[in-house]
């Protein structure tokens, strides 16, 4: 069920409740679409409405695989979190910086598209192309809308890595 379309059966139905999302994954949609329903929704209910937008659950499902020192989401999705105009992304691109074990990277990108609903795609790079930037993926990523989400990773006790 959407959300929004819930909190405005529930807001309709009640008059004190106050109306929240949890996380409303925002690049999944148009967010001048979402910024037009909700103010509506928070005007019709008395100004109830609640709204909690992020990037997802990827951030979490990365955190805890050994080798990861960045996430970066990047390509369509990065730029309509950035408010760049455009259809909602069918995808995610997911840079991971630094150098975990590949198979775990997918296990985590399958993991990710199971709670998100759309295909996660996940490219490694070590951290020492992503901060040198002559990578010409990194470059593009760098130069265009990206947004890393190492921040909202929740910190984790990671294994040393043998050298």
């Amino acid at each position: 069920v959407d959300p929004l379309i819930w909190l405005t059966w529930v807001g309709a139905h009640t008059t004190t409740l106050r109306l929240a999302t949890g996380i409303l994954v925002l690049p999944q949609r148009n967010p001048a679409i979402v910024a037009k329903e909700v103010a509506t929704l928070d005007r019709l209910t008395g100004g109830r409405m609640i709204l909690g937008v992020g990037a997802g659950w990827l951030a979490e499902e990365f955190a805890a695989l050994p080798g990861v020192e960045q996430v970066v989401i990047f390509g369509s999705w990065a730029a309509r979190y950035a408010g760049v105009p455009g259809v909602a992304p069918a995808d995610i691109d997911v840079l991971v910086v630094g150098n975990p074990p590949r198979a775990e990277v997918y296990a985590a990108a399958e993991r990710a598209e199971a709670r998100l609903g759309m295909p996660v795609n996940p490219t490694i790079r070590a951290s020492s192309r992503w901060a040198s930037g002559d990578d010409p993926l990194v470059a593009t990523i760098q130069g265009g809308p990206h947004l890393d989400v190492t921040a909202e990773m929740p910190p984790v006790d990671k294994p040393a890595h043998a050298t």
